[in-house]
């Protein structure tokens, strides 16, 4: 955009020195020019027939309500022709450009380790930026959980950044906040993640905050119940969303009602209602180990710091043996089958097509995606959308893919209509 309105890619840096030069004294004074004590239009919106909800000495404005008519749209002759002036162009348009040389992609060098407990290590070093990234991915997540009381791995994930022994929520909170950093757990259907964003000179610091909460959680009796009833107001949201209400019941046609990998990680309402902190505290001392951990880095710091610097979670991470089931491979339908979910009044159709496919361990997984690229998963380049949408004008959005992991996924046509 520099480039495009100032003419020079390098007015970037006028435009920072432009902002450091602003005073205390141009924010009052622009304020007081352009802000304090001037006219202005407010708007309050309010419940149809509850206008004493209003702001004081509103006038209600004279706003016409447009009937919605299934069938009176306008016809529209998709096939006609339109008539234009082309714009004028240096090059002739109705030819294909030839092809460039192939761009050369040079994949960044990863290096392994594994520490003393059993946490495996893969990093790249990169120094374009003072950053570092990485993620701690612990296999499990919902698959680890009693199929009865779907719910708990979630529910814990949350605890884990609700303090801990030594810091309130609000004191972890602002003691990251303080190091520029962020770190964030969550729960899948197969994982735990914990995603760590952080300055490269605060590295350290930020690995110790992690540490920290990691094997020191807090355990707070009145966070566990007030994350609870988050997740239940959720829930309940699901059940009013059309897309949710059909990816939690593909789910199910998938892999059956029996198979833990068809369920909401979220729970159910009963399940997450019958979830105790006991619960939590259970799953964290059976399941949490470096011994099914892996930790990815990409950042500024080479393989020997970041090495070095995790010494002290090796030591105090102790490992344990965690068995991951073995899941029971899903059957392919033998025919095709519609099912129908009736959500009354709803505005759009969400539909979904599918299939149990393969994992991504499949010798096939790369030419699938590839081929996928061209059907349904290359945006804008794919014939999905080119047909469907480009073409046809029938959704503003349609995609496929495949989403296999160690084990099979499914292969979906996703849309809205």
């Amino acid at each position: 955009q520099y480039n495009i309105f100032a003419g020079d890619p390098g007015f970037i840096d006028k435009d920072i020195n432009s902002t450091l030069a602003v005073t205390t004294a141009d924010v009052k004074r622009v304020y007081d020019k352009y802000i304090k004590n001037k006219n202005y239009v407010a708007t309050s919106f309010v419940p149809k027939g509850q206008v004493a909800l209003a702001l004081e000495g509103s006038s209600k404005a004279d706003v016409v309500e447009e009937a919605i008519v299934q069938g009176a749209e306008e016809t529209i002759d998709a096939s006609a022709n339109a008539t234009y002036k082309p714009t004028p162009s240096s090059f002739d348009r109705s030819k294909e450009p030839d092809y460039g040389k192939a761009p050369e992609i040079k994949a960044p060098a990863v290096w392994t380790e594994q520490l003393s407990n059993g946490l495996k290590l893969y990093g790249i070093e990169n120094n374009e930026v003072p950053l570092v990234q990485f993620e701690l991915v612990i296999d499990g997540g919902m698959l680890l959980e009693d199929i009865n009381k779907i719910g708990v791995a979630n529910l814990m994930a949350k605890m884990m950044t609700q303090g801990t022994k030594n810091k309130t929520p609000e004191q972890l909170e602002d003691a990251i906040e303080q190091l520029g950093a962020s770190i964030n757990f969550s729960s899948s259907a197969e994982d735990v993640r914990v995603r760590v964003n952080t300055l490269a000179r605060n590295y350290t610091a930020t690995l110790a905050l992690l540490q920290e909460m990691l094997l020191e959680p807090r355990w707070d009796t009145k966070e566990f119940d007030l994350l609870k009833q988050n997740v239940i107001s959720q829930i309940r949201q699901q059940e009013a969303n059309p897309g949710a209400i059909a990816q939690n019941n593909y789910s199910q046609l998938l892999y059956g009602r029996d198979n833990i990998r068809s369920k909401n990680t979220l729970g159910t309402l009963e399940s997450v209602n019958a979830i105790t902190l006991d619960d939590l505290k259970a799953y964290y001392s059976k399941n949490i180990s470096p011994s099914v951990a892996r930790m990815h880095v990409v950042g500024s710091l080479n393989k020997a710091a970041i090495t070095s610097s995790l010494a002290n979670l090796a030591t105090n991470w102790k490992s344990k043996q965690v068995q991951l089931p073995a899941l029971t491979k899903p059957q392919a339908p033998t025919k095709s089958q519609v099912y129908f979910y009736d959500v009354p009044d709803a505005k759009q159709s969400v539909i979904r097509f599918g299939y149990p496919a393969l994992a991504a361990t499949d010798k096939d997984y790369y030419p699938v995606t590839v081929m996928n690229y061209i059907l349904g998963g290359g945006g804008f380049a794919s014939q999905l959308t080119q047909q469907l949408r480009e073409g046809k004008g029938y959704t503003y959005g349609i995609n496929s893919g495949f989403s296999g992991t160690n084990n099979v996924g499914p292969f979906t046509v996703a849309s809205n209509v």
